[in-house]
């Protein structure tokens, strides 16, 4: 894979999952990306682009639901131009490049506020930005 197709998957990722965040938000979201791949463990991919794309074999879900093919979002991430994503692509090609740093503090995990996942039930958000929790520490 090449660090196009690795900026082109982790910008729509960022579009996908935080388009209507702020700078600081798009970039959180991307951190926790980062993290995950740097991590390297069950839930990372071998580039950064398939981290984005990951899914648990044997299993139709995707850890970023931007990727799963009956989200809303699925259809916008695969048909918008890199041009109507600039910021998501700025965003991409610095971390991509190591010019960007982590905004999260190591956090590999996040959701929308208002929604429960399973996984969040009992672990308290290291960070609130935007309309995301983060999480470090996660049973």
């Amino acid at each position: 894979m090449s660090r196009e197709n690795d900026i082109d998957i982790l910008a729509r990722t960022i579009y996908g999952e935080a388009r209507g965040e702020n700078y600081l938000g798009k970039k959180a979201v991307a951190s926790v990306i980062i993290n995950r791949y740097k991590r390297k463990t069950w839930f990372s991919g071998e580039t950064i682009a398939a981290t984005c794309q990951f899914a648990v074999e044997g299993s139709k879900f995707h850890q970023f639901s931007c990727w799963n093919t009956w989200d809303k979002n699925y259809k916008i991430i695969k048909s918008v131009a890199p041009a109507d994503m600039k910021e998501e692509v700025e965003i991409a090609t610095g971390y991509v490049d190591g010019t960007l740093r982590d905004v999260v503090a190591g956090c590999c995990h996040y959701h929308v506020k208002g929604a429960n996942p399973k996984w969040a039930r009992g672990c308290v958000p290291d960070f609130e930005i935007g309309n995301h929790l983060f999480y470090s520490k996660v049973r």
